[in-house]
């Protein structure tokens, strides 16, 4: 359900970090994120602050949150602000750092670790609303930001019937949802999207948190267009629809080729005929959590495994997390996979679901899925 549309007040709050770029003292990544809808697609709730749009157009605050290593949901700081206030809690976050923030360690130089050190989730909150107050003379409140959205309509033409396809506010408009394999766009398909959309009057292409885009202010013909023609790049499912950081074989920092491993499941996964009953995967390289594998129902991240007493390349599997609004959770570390034994384990969870006759929502409880995976980490 989105609330209202918070596009310029997040363009707004960019404008006001870049005054920061260069500021001492500041924590190592300052990510903020802002939600337009219960599914909280930017994951605001746990960012290093985020602000989450309420029905009456004003925004909940949460603060020190953030996925990696030693992950921790946000902290709510406060309840329905006023958007042009925006500016006062950043300020006040970046002052909660310089005053309590470790920004000698690199490692701990985040907002999340603040909760740790002062001791509880109130006593943050309580150090963050005293930063807050210091600088309530200060002259910072966004002036009024006009709502740029397209004054284009519909033309009466429908889209043929699409999981990609989803109905705008604007009546008769659509969005077009894209997913490229792994996140990674094929060069021609994706020039091909680029000459439509100068085409296409008042169309955008919108970059997606999980590794997706959105193709926006489309009639229903000119919808049909573009799904003509990423057909053949594009997820068809929530399965196809995985995302996997760009891992070890480009960063440097990579501990397993995430990227490589997602291709391998898809293979298995797609000759076994199973995509339907399984979900979207979030498949990171290394802790660094850079495809949320702590937010998803499914989650790996790169590791290792000891076998017969000797190490060898793993993924780490976490299960049950969740990102939508009110009901988020970090996922559960239920043990390691051998990265040769991975694929066969998505094959067997999609087969154990189809044969159950479910559908993977109505089969995949908590209880369930650990069940099933035991076997696999032991």
């Amino acid at each position: 359900e989105e609330m209202f549309d918070v596009l310029p007040w997040a363009e707004a709050t960019a404008q006001f970090l870049m005054h920061f770029i260069d500021a001492p003292k500041m924590p190592r990544k300052l990510k903020v994120a802002f939600s337009g809808s219960n599914a909280n697609e930017p994951h605001a709730t746990f960012r290093d602050l985020g602000f989450v749009a309420r029905e009456d157009g004003t925004f909940d605050v949460y603060a020190a949150g953030g996925l990696g290593n030693v992950p921790r949901l946000g902290v709510k700081v406060a309840e329905g602000v006023d958007p042009r206030d925006i500016p006062y809690y950043v300020v006040a976050m970046i002052n909660t750092f310089r005053k309590y923030g470790n920004y000698d360690n690199r490692s701990k130089a985040r907002t999340r670790f603040m909760v740790q050190a002062l001791g509880s989730e109130e006593a943050f909150a309580k150090a963050f609303a005293e930063e807050l107050a210091a600088i309530q003379d200060q002259d910072l409140k966004f002036p009024a930001v006009e709502n740029d959205a397209s004054h284009k309509t519909g033309d009466g033409s429908v889209p043929r019937d699409s999981w990609q396809v989803f109905p705008q506010k604007q009546e008769g408009l659509y969005a077009v949802q894209w997913h490229a394999p792994g996140g990674k766009p094929d060069q021609d398909v994706l020039h091909k999207v680029n000459e439509a959309i100068q085409e296409i009057p008042a169309a955008e292409m919108r970059v997606a948190p999980d590794q997706g885009a959105w193709i926006i202010n489309l009639t229903g013909a000119e919808a049909n267009r573009i799904m003509d023609i990423i057909a053949n790049d594009a997820a068809q499912n929530a399965f196809e629809a995985s995302e996997a950081c760009i891992g070890a074989s480009i960063c440097q920092v990579g501990l397993r080729d995430s990227q490589q491993m997602l291709k391998d499941i898809r293979a298995a996964v797609k000759e076994a005929g199973v995509e339907a009953w399984l979900p979207q995967l979030h498949i990171s390289g290394c802790p660094s959590s850079c495809a949320s594998h702590q937010a998803g129902v499914i989650g790996l991240r790169g590791g290792i495994k000891m076998v017969d007493k000797k190490p060898v390349p793993a993924f780490l599997l976490y299960l049950n997390g969740s990102d939508l609004l009110d009901n988020e959770k970090l996922g559960t570390e239920v043990g390691a996979i051998a990265i040769t034994d991975v694929p066969g384990y998505f094959v067997k969870l999609g087969e154990t679901v189809r044969d159950s006759g479910k559908s993977w929502k109505e089969w995949a409880t908590p209880e369930a899925l650990v069940e099933f995976s035991r076997p696999f980490v032991a």
